[in-house]
């Protein structure tokens, strides 16, 4: 009996990026149901998107104050699967400024992604890693000032705020359980079709993988390239 399990999450802005979360959470509370293969497909930074990229101007800020904005579960969420706690911004932005005044070890920044997280199709294993996760030293200075100075009902910068979405992909891809892999494709989804009672997750560039039924989170499609790959699921 073939236990593997494999999806495709097309759009890895917060929508995503909580769908991955849970998928994880999920897979962690049940090891012995096989491995589990996850497709996420945006080619803009994996938690952060189109939308929130780093680079925005600071006067654009959000319309959520800080301690009300999380991609985590707590206990007041009502939920199928495991609750697994983490940081809302204002706590994550605590835990930056107190990270950059006792100079953490080497870490992985906001302009550094995990060694093969910017290429298409590279593969992240999921491990255990306790710990410190928050590599104050190596954020920009506007960055850690924004996060000493952020109060609980602040209005965070739409920038600050992708910091601290891609902190949470890389966070929920270094805590999957190790059984669960994490293939990011930074690439365009162009269709999803049906073949051979399979579907088929056609990319612009990447070469063929397998990936399993298929989670569209965008909202806006960018323009349809000439000359796609694919993705197929099983």
């Amino acid at each position: 009996m073939n236990n593997r399990f494999s999806v495709g999450i097309v759009g890895l802005g917060p929508r995503g990026l909580i769908l991955l979360e849970r998928l994880c959470a999920g897979a962690a509370a049940d090891p012995g149901r096989g491995p589990v293969t996850v497709h996420a497909v945006d080619p803009a930074p994996p938690g952060a998107g189109r939308v929130w990229r780093t680079d925005q101007s600071p006067h654009l800020l959000m319309n959520t104050v800080a301690e009300q904005i999380t991609v985590f579960t707590d206990a007041s969420v009502v939920c199928e699967g495991p609750v697994v706690p983490g940081p809302n911004v204002y706590e994550w932005a605590g835990l930056l400024t107190a990270a950059s005044r006792d100079a953490p070890g080497p870490d992985i920044g906001p302009g550094s992604e995990h060694p093969d997280a910017g290429s298409p199709g590279s593969e992240h294993p999921g491990s255990e890693h306790p710990g410190s996760e928050y590599p104050g030293s190596e954020y920009p200075r506007e960055v850690l000032r924004e996060a000493r100075e952020l109060g609980p009902n602040s209005y965070p910068t739409r920038a600050f705020y992708g910091h601290y979405l891609r902190w949470a992909y890389r966070r929920t891809v270094r805590t999957a359980p190790p059984h669960v892999t994490v293939h990011l494709h930074q690439d365009t989804a162009v269709a999803l079709e049906e073949l051979d009672g399979r579907q088929l997750l056609r990319l612009a560039r990447c070469p063929p993988a397998r990936a399993g039924s298929s989670s569209t989170t965008r909202r806006r499609r960018p323009p349809r390239p000439r000359r796609p790959g694919a993705v197929a699921a099983r």
